[in-house]
């Protein structure tokens, strides 16, 4: 059958307050409490996380920048001394007495004994010039990889050394000087060192100039030594890799598993030419997030155990009390026994509550007695305002018909009938005597016309006052009736509604209840509301049926749930009469409203049975496919438990 729900009528049919909180039970309380709990112990984790992620993660990944920021100074330190210990070559190499003499008078021996390749095997030279101050070359050879042949470099090509090398000026003035520049073969190392007389005094006669190519061997000599595992990019590859930049500092790319760092470099003449880039891995950052989340977990696990616990304790200390006092408040309101009582003996809040109540139910016990005729007189002094309503509504459409009828007759010209009549009973001129005759025959005919429907609208305003009668009687029914609110079965509810239908109309249609009915069994619903809907309902569908045909009409029933997790009763009452147009349904419920012509409608209308149902908390809706398809109206009433069962799970 249907489920127990939260709203529960009371003793006069309306939904008593007291009983709101049949379903609303302590569980309500410890859900808050549990949610604020959980809540506080949600964001605690949550800030716990927050905190890892916005301050300890950052200090994780910092120190893995710091890392490979160190990692990039080692590389950069070892080229560095790389280009100091090519320069310190070529400043050895200038310093000798014979080199000295050589720039002087040129000495074929001196240089075939010292430019051989082999004799760049040790130093791993790949360019070596000696350059007079005015920029000639004394001499000037390239050397592929340890003394292997002969190389030749573009921009050393010549007799001497180009006027717009940027080195010009430090080989005239005998300065030293180190860099870098780019050469069809790859990054060349260069350095340069003053030529003197073997003891460091001049004037300088030109410079040493040496080279050595950065090739991936020499790359990965200085990766060892800075231990890294460097690669080198050009311009192009550095600038697709970290976009756009600034400065000529090392630039640090964070992704997922590495810290790429990208150092640039620039040559001698101060353009960059190349980079150098580094990968590495994040061990740190990953093994701050492993911690992180350890952590994490740490958080949730004892949150989870301090919720428990505040639980636990809660509920010895507050929940199950107030569980006790709740039950027995329910049960007090739900039932009539006010003479039970809480008896709870504690020394705090809860304790004085309890006490608080029991003295509260003392007096409501004698409240109630003393209000009880005057609660009886209200609700007769109801009652009689509903049936005033009733009458006036069903008076409503009485009017209608006879203002209706009044317009109709007005519309007879019966001034131009007297005057025709009088006219006739002189001499008239025989034409225009036909014309007056005719004119008279024709208002005749009109006023037979009005004459017929005058006795039809008169029959259906007696019908209608007969159905006010019934609606007295009803009504006069209810006020003695002791409960509004009745166990009752839906299909002696339809049948006590059909009684009431009269009987011309009655016999208009076949009524069948469906199983449905029958097996919805005994309801509690608000009786009198229902019986009186259910007639309007069935009465407008026999007005509904063609003339000269007997329809049908079939009564269903469906229990549905309420959106206040109550349950509906849903009565359904489905004909085969002449239907409603679609612009028509949704007027259907306004006063004074009807689709019926005046022989077929009994005026009470379904704006009385909207306001009625919607008075207990119901409603009606109607439905049709269409004119000559039928209609259904649907009658929804609020289906309620039974008083007398016991609550269940009310705390």
């Amino acid at each position: 059958m249907t489920k127990d729900i939260r709203r529960i009528a009371g003793p006069d049919g309306r939904r008593d307050p007291g009983h709101l909180l049949a379903k609303a039970d302590t569980m309500s309380l410890r859900a808050k409490i549990v949610f604020l709990l959980t809540t506080l112990i949600v964001v605690y984790v949550a800030a716990g996380q927050a905190i890892q992620r916005e301050f300890v993660l950052p200090r994780f990944d910092e120190i893995e920048r710091t890392a490979a920021t160190t990692d990039m100074a080692r590389l950069e330190e070892a080229l560095g001394r790389e280009q100091s210990m090519l320069q310190m070559l070529a400043a050895d190499w200038g310093n000798w007495a014979e080199m000295y003499r050589m720039m002087a008078v040129p000495d074929p021996r001196f240089i075939a004994e010292n430019t051989a390749p082999e004799s760049m095997k040790g130093p791993n030279l790949n360019l070596l010039a000696f350059v007079h101050p005015d920029g000639r070359y004394a001499f000037h050879r390239g050397y592929a990889a340890r003394g292997a042949g002969d190389l030749d470099f573009a921009a050393f090509a010549g007799d001497r050394l180009p006027d717009t090398h940027p080195w010009r000026r430090a080989i005239r003035d005998g300065r030293m000087a180190h860099g870098m520049m780019m050469t069809e073969h790859g990054p060349l190392l260069l350095a340069i060192g003053p030529i003197l007389d073997g003891s460091g005094r001049g004037p300088a006669r030109g410079a040493v100039l040496m080279g050595r190519l950065l090739s991936p061997a020499e790359l990965v000599r200085l990766s060892e030594q800075a231990r890294v595992d460097a690669r080198m990019l050009l311009p192009g590859e550095l600038a697709s890799a970290i976009g756009p930049r600034h400065g000529a500092k090392a630039a640090i790319v964070a992704r997922p598993q590495t810290n790429d760092v990208y150092l640039p470099l620039r040559g001698i003449d101060g353009r960059e030419i190349l980079a150098l880039a580094i990968s590495v891995p994040r061990r740190i950052s990953a093994q701050g997030r492993e911690a992180v989340r350890v952590a994490g977990w740490s958080l949730v696990v004892s949150g989870v155990l301090t919720l428990l616990v505040e639980l636990a304790l809660l509920g010895g200390l507050v929940l199950r009390p107030l569980d006790r006092i709740t039950r027995h408040a329910v049960a007090a309101g739900r039932g009539n026994d006010l003479t039970a009582r809480i008896g709870l003996r504690r020394g705090d809040e809860l304790g004085v509550l309890a006490a608080e109540f029991d003295r509260m139910m003392d007096r409501l016990l004698q409240a109630r007695m003393e209000m009880a005729d005057a609660t009886y007189r209200a609700g007769v002094a109801e009652m009689a305002g509903g049936v005033l309503h009733n009458v006036g509504n069903a008076l409503t459409p009485i009017g209608a018909r006879a203002g209706a009828l009044r317009q109709r007759l007005c519309a007879v010209p019966l001034a131009e009938l007297r005057l025709a009549l009088a006219e006739l009973r002189g001499d008239v001129d025989p034409a225009r005597r036909a014309d007056l005759e005719a004119f008279v025959i024709m208002v005749a005919r009109e006023l037979a016309r009005v004459a017929d429907e005058v006795e039809v609208t008169t029959d259906a305003i007696g019908d209608q006052v007969n159905a006010i009668h019934g609606l007295l009687s009803a009504q006069s029914s209810a006020s003695r009736s002791a409960d509004v609110v009745e166990s009752v079965a839906l299909g002696a509810v339809v049948e006590q509604a059909l009684a009431l239908v009269p009987a011309d109309r009655r016999d208009r249609v076949v009524v069948s209840l469906a199983r449905s009915v029958t097996d919805t069994g005994s309801v509690r619903i608000p009786r009198i509301t229902a019986v009186q809907a259910f007639q309007n309902v069935i009465q407008n569908a026999c007005e509904a049926m063609p003339a000269g045909r007997r329809g049908a009409l079939v009564v269903r029933a469906a229990t549905h749930a309420a959106a206040d997790d109550g349950a509906e009763l849903h009565v359904e009452f489905a004909d085969d009469g002449d239907g409603i147009a679609p612009d028509h349904l949704a007027r259907v419920f306004t006063k004074g409203f009807s689709t019926k012509p005046g022989t077929r409608n009994s005026g009470v209308g379904l704006h009385w049975t909207a306001n009625a149902l919607n008075a207990i908390g119901g409603r009606i809706e109607l439905k049709s496919p269409g004119p000559g398809r039928g209609a259904t109206a649907i009658v929804v009433l609020p289906r309620l438990p039974d008083p007398t069962r016991r609550m269940e799970n009310a705390a």
